[in-house]
């Protein structure tokens, strides 16, 4: 612990003028800086409490239903933490009332410290891989209990980590708990150095999500401003690289006379401008769903929040993050719309599940561009094997489910 304080010192003049840039750039604000920093000024929650921990809009998604489950079963007062600010505005919209919100300090001694002695958490549960060496001592220290749920451990995170084992390995053994999504994950998180009584297999609470009514998909794409009776196909949670990938492989196909609307959903919404600039060169009329106006050969979604929601009035899904090396974005909820999904080669976050889905039939993979253009041409000729294939996701949701149940039980009895 001593030589991971050291290098943050080190690091100190590395890391002012990068939080510098996060400031002026918008990503960071001046409350968000201060409560990192463990100034919280407000009133505190009272003692005793869960806090449960999630970085970002994902992670805050899939942890609303557990918050809501635990309000149910425990008497103690529900605290909530983000990393940044766009799951900090999904934290409020969806756990108002329900849970006490703010931003995770970092992992200097002193905003820890600051922290843990403001709340006085019984408990603290860090959603999928997070592991802060000086929080997780300190949390022991102090008698607080400290549980890791929906574990996972990528395969190019499992080399980078073995690396470190030997200093990784002191800190793993700081969690009381640590509930991984599957066995392999369990075996790569003790093979690290985590003690094999604190591990188990919990699943993926991600499965767990409250299934839409598909009843309300025709409302969703009138909503949208989608055109009727024309297949909608969500490029969902781009990134660098894939925006100009998708609109070559979308002119290609209409090119050839297949007819369907482009979405395409940036994973940061910051870059829409972008985005909407290299639709234009590509020769398309891109429409923000900010803008009011109607219309366009293209929609950008500029909104946060509103992806879940959108994919309702899908055909297809395309995953983002998945045609360029940055480990895949979540299929399961298009799924929930039984809207069948296709990724790239780079789904190394979600190996499971996308083994899951290729498996049952639900999905599809492509390499590169033309086979990515070979299967939305087979789905866009063939609508009634494109519902086939989402209605076989939705019911791998169903089939998958039950984590959550587990995991709420599994914090019950670590309190008790």
């Amino acid at each position: 612990m001593i030589l991971y304080n050291f290098a943050l010192i080190l690091a100190a003049p590395l890391i002012v003028p990068f939080l510098f840039w996060r400031f002026i750039t918008g990503k960071e604000t001046a409350q968000s800086l201060r409560q990192k920093f463990g100034a919280y000024l407000f009133e505190n929650p009272p003692p005793g409490g869960i806090w449960i921990h999630a970085v970002s809009v994902g992670e805050t998604i899939a942890a609303v239903p557990l918050v809501e489950m635990l309000v149910q079963r425990q008497k103690r007062p529900l605290i909530f933490s983000v990393s940044t600010q766009t799951g900090m505005k999904v934290a409020h919209a969806r756990l108002a009332g329900k849970a006490f919100c703010f931003y995770f300090p970092f992992d200097f001694p002193f905003a820890v410290a600051r922290a843990l002695v403001l709340f006085a958490p019984a408990a603290v549960v860090f959603m999928e891989t997070e592991i802060w060496p000086n929080f997780l001592h300190q949390a022991r220290r102090r008698g607080v209990k400290t549980v890791l749920i929906n574990g996972r451990i990528s395969d190019r995170s499992f080399g980078n980590y073995h690396r470190m084992k030997r200093f990784l390995g002191p800190v793993l053994r700081d969690f009381d708990l640590l509930l991984m999504q599957s066995a392999d994950d369990a075996a790569r998180i003790t093979a690290l150095g985590a003690s094999s009584e604190t591990v188990r297999v919990g699943g993926n609470i991600k499965f767990d999500r409250p299934l839409p009514t598909l009843s309300g998909k025709q409302t969703i794409a009138a909503e949208f401003g989608l055109p009727e009776r024309i297949p909608a196909v969500i490029f969902a949670s781009t990134h660098p690289g894939e925006d100009s990938l998708f609109c070559r492989v979308t002119k290609d196909l209409i090119a050839e006379g297949l007819s369907f609307f482009p979405v395409i959903v940036p994973r940061h919404i910051e870059r829409a401008q972008k985005v909407a600039a290299l639709c234009r060169e590509a020769g398309f009329a891109p429409r923000l769903r900010t803008e009011k106006e109607a219309g366009g050969g293209l929609l950008i979604l500029d909104t946060i929040g509103e992806l879940a929601r959108l994919y309702g009035g899908a055909a297809i899904a395309v995953m983002g993050g998945s045609f360029v090396p940055h480990g895949g974005q979540n299929p399961l909820e298009p799924a929930g719309w039984e809207v069948p999904v296709i990724f790239g080669p780079h789904m190394e976050n979600f190996r499971e599940i996308s083994s899951l889905f290729l498996n049952a039939g639900a999905a599809a993979n492509a390499a590169d561009a033309g086979e990515l253009k070979d299967a939305l041409r087979r789905w866009l000729q063939n609508p009634a094997a494109a519902r086939e294939a989402g209605a076989r996701g939705r019911e791998l949701l169903i089939q998958n489910s039950g984590a959550l149940q587990k995991t709420a039980a599994a914090v019950n009895s670590l309190l008790q």
